[in-house]
């Protein structure tokens, strides 16, 4: 019995201390809470930069009376060189170049065409811009030729025409204002009619201001105006003319 008893008593203690040993640990494992992210039903969209609006462009359709005129390549007419030399001015695919003896040596190119009635005759017309450089020991910045044209059937009747100066010299553009029946021309410089004054300053500075008004007599457009402002010099090489049509 003493035997047995002992047996009994060996074997709990072994199956108490195997339990000791081997139990699972109690305490229940944390598991990471998943964090769901809601997904809009839209996504937003990324603003793009915003592309500055021409006023311009609605001036550059073409209407029915000069759908038929191809102003890139077409003859201007006879235009008289810084030397004398007399040109036909045509063309070819919006450009002239031209290379003489005697230092005529430059180029024609095609800027801009507006289309709007500058007459008061509920027609618009063409107004051309040509840039016009010239060279010789180096190449002025150019100076801006305008021409204005009606349309009278199937003929083209020029109703103006006028050159400024250049910024490296005197009198380049500053800006044009086309508005209704009037055209002002706001150039850098003292300049009066086409003889530019040059001050001697140094290449591309400019002293003062000179605004010119043209207005349509009925038949062509005639000068009305000249107004000089007093500025200091600036230097305006590689300015870019500002170009207003206001209707």
């Amino acid at each position: 019995m003493k035997a047995q008893l002992f047996g009994v008593l060996a074997s709990i203690v072994f199956i108490f201390f195997f339990a000791l040993i081997f139990r699972s640990d109690p305490t229940p494992r944390r598991v990471p809470a998943i964090k769901y992210i809601p997904v809009p039903a839209e996504c937003p969209s990324v603003e793009k930069p915003r592309t500055p609006v021409d006023q311009n462009d609605r001036f550059r359709v073409v209407p029915l009376n000069f759908i038929n005129v191809n102003f890139k390549n077409r003859s201007y007419g006879q235009y008289k060189l810084p030397t004398g030399k007399p040109i036909d001015l045509t063309l070819a695919g919006g450009d002239y170049e031209y290379n003489f003896k005697g230092g005529d040596l430059g180029w024609f190119h095609l800027r801009d065409i507006f289309f709007a009635d500058v007459t008061g005759d509920d027609t618009p017309e063409a107004i051309v811009f040509l840039w016009h450089i010239q060279c010789g020991v180096s190449c002025d910045g150019g100076s801006g030729l305008f021409y204005v044209y009606r349309k009278q059937g199937d003929r083209l009747e020029e109703i103006w025409r006028y050159e400024t100066g250049s910024n490296d010299t005197s009198c380049g553009l500053k800006a044009a204002t086309i508005m209704n029946t009037q055209i002002v021309l706001q150039m850098f410089g003292h300049c009066r009619q086409n003889d530019f004054e040059v001050y001697g300053s140094p290449k591309s500075q400019t002293a003062d201001q000179t605004i010119l008004s043209f207005q349509f007599n009925g038949k062509r457009f005639v000068k009305v105006g000249t107004q000089f402002i007093s500025s200091p010099p600036a230097n305006v090489e590689n300015y870019e003319p500002q170009i207003s049509i206001i209707q």
